[in-house]
């Protein structure tokens, strides 16, 4: 699990990086870049597929137990679908 995590927050840190100009990025807003960093990462790795990337952000709550949350979003996932 550890690996994981910090391969995540690697691909984080690495899209912080290179997403943002020279101008935006301070000390203080470090930790929102890695979060909009790892944003971005999804959405490449997702080909910008919002019903993907909203189906990962599903099974991320269900798996953090926010079981309620995950319902409503798999909710929108079915209305957008059609469902």
């Amino acid at each position: 699990m550890a690996n994981n995590t910090d391969m995540l927050r690697a691909i984080a840190e690495r899209q912080a990086e290179e997403s943002f100009t020279d101008d935006y990025k301070t000390p203080e807003n470090l930790e929102e870049r890695k979060k909009e960093g790892l944003g971005i990462a999804i959405s490449i790795f997702c080909e910008w597929d919002g019903l993907m990337i909203m189906e990962i952000f599903e099974a991320a709550l269900e798996d953090a137990n926010f079981h309620t949350e995950s319902a409503q979003v798999s909710e929108m996932i079915e209305r957008l679908r059609g469902e």
